[in-house]
């Protein structure tokens, strides 16, 4: 993290693993099902963030899904804040499920960051640009992370092949 903030990156993604990342390709799912057998933990992550804070000003966002922070409690992990993150983008949270999450987290000053679909209406997304702050999350195509052309199977003629 600290090599690729000193190359210049604005922002890093730090992912907490989660034993049904649903959303994501077999790459991830193999990285989570590794990282959660040798001891990561939310709480784990939570002090790498505080470590490299400590040595960079890069903003840090944790990526992660919803079960592992309500199982820590929003409030206790809204104390991520003391961990220094600047922004939390849960994937399987919208904006219609997590008034009380956002409010939560802003109270301690982190960003909520919100997923866009290519497939998502303008109303929805005028919904989701309401409720994100810091930045928007703009997923580039249809399917899950890390499959390759996974809209060839979906929606043929979509994107170039």
């Amino acid at each position: 993290m600290l090599a690729i903030a000193e190359a210049g990156a604005d922002v890093v993604e730090l992912g907490v693993p989660f034993s049904d990342p649903v959303a994501d390709g077999p790459a991830i799912q193999r990285s989570s099902e590794r990282a959660l057998r040798s001891g990561t933990t939310l709480a784990g992550v939570l002090g790498v963030v505080e470590s490299v804070r400590r040595k960079t000003g890069v903003a840090l966002v944790l990526f992660s899904y919803y079960n592992p922070v309500l199982q820590m409690g929003v409030a206790r992990f809204a104390t991520v804040r003391g961990s220094r993150a600047d922004g939390v983008l849960i994937t399987d949270l919208t904006p219609e499920e997590a008034t009380d999450y956002r409010g939560t987290i802003a109270e301690r000053g982190l960003d909520t960051i919100f997923l866009a679909a290519p497939t998502s209406p303008d109303e929805r997304l005028s919904r989701i640009a309401a409720c994100s702050t810091g930045f928007l999350y703009l997923i580039s195509r249809t399917g899950v992370t890390g499959t390759k052309n996974p809209c060839r199977r979906t929606c043929p003629g979509w994107c170039a092949a």
